[in-house]
């Protein structure tokens, strides 16, 4: 593996987690100064037609709807940076990822919340206030931001000839841990001075973004999309394990219950709620 090639990983990884340091600032100002914000509700408020996800589409509308035009292709690399399963949508789970910071949580603060909405059967009844609306469009501005940044690194990362996406995991898995954790990334930066200036919380949202199973670790499938291009991801590198796709199901059907379980844990508190008279 050539050390130009370490590099631009290196510079990808880099250049991400900084990004993510400075959105998590903008997340964390949407959950601690908006006491009415409840993600299901900005979820519905997205999720017009009530599919129960949200595509590219739907966001070109949130923005439309708050006076902002935004390509769909910028809309399109958002959702798979975020999409867990790739189907070019975003569960309450993914969507929660995008908006929330990290270990935001959601119960404790639904039951803090000083208004809380009515959940309408009709999606198109769903409202949530403008400074929640423009705190989200600014999320969502901050990340597509970051999503091209390092896109042309990605792009050019592939086109490598001694591009190897197993060796490349292997050589950052110093330790042979079987998986890509903030130990041996640290190992990994002290080849290149331009990362001496992340810090341990970088590290961890850098994984926090790709990481499906939320245990703090990177697996093969999880690197392989951290470096792949949102424009065009390829599983090829996935095809090296035949388990892998079988893993992918099992950890969608493991992220449709979590869906399940947090909507049903939003309804629960509300339900527990008397309703205002106003």
């Amino acid at each position: 593996m050539s050390k130009e090639t370490l590099e631009k990983v290196a510079r990808i990884i880099h250049d991400e987690a900084i990004s993510q340091r400075e959105c998590q600032l903008q997340k964390r100002a949407l959950t601690d100064f908006n006491p009415d914000f409840c993600p299901i509700n900005c979820f519905k408020r997205i999720d017009r037609n009530g599919n129960g996800s949200i595509n590219s589409i739907d966001l070109v509308q949130f923005f439309r709807d708050n006076s902002k035009i935004i390509p769909e292709g910028d809309t399109y690399m958002l959702i798979n940076a975020f999409d867990s399963n790739q189907d070019g949508k975003l569960s309450l789970i993914d969507f929660q990822k995008m908006v929330c910071p990290i270990n935001y949580s959601s119960t404790q603060h639904v039951r803090s919340t000083k208004k809380h909405f009515t959940y309408a059967v009709d999606n198109s009844l769903t409202n949530i206030s403008y400074d929640v609306e423009h705190a989200i469009i600014k999320i969502c501005e901050r990340e597509i931001t970051s999503v091209r940044m390092v896109e042309k690194y990605k792009q050019e990362l592939m086109s490598f000839q001694d591009f190897s996406m197993f060796e490349i995991f292997r050589h950052i898995d110093k330790f042979a841990h079987g998986n890509i954790n903030t130990d041996n990334l640290r190992v990994f930066f002290t080849n290149f001075e331009f990362c001496g200036g992340l810090e341990e919380e970088d590290l961890q949202n850098w994984i926090r973004r790709y990481d499906r199973d939320v245990d703090g670790r990177l697996d093969f499938s999880d690197f392989v999309k951290s470096l792949g291009p949102y424009c065009q991801f390829t599983q090829r590198a996935e095809k090296i394990d035949s388990k892998s796709l079988k893993k992918q199901r099992s950890d969608r059907g493991m992220e449709m219950d979590m869906d399940s379980t947090l909507q049903n844990n939003y309804e629960a508190i509300d339900a527990q709620r008397v309703p205002s008279l106003e």
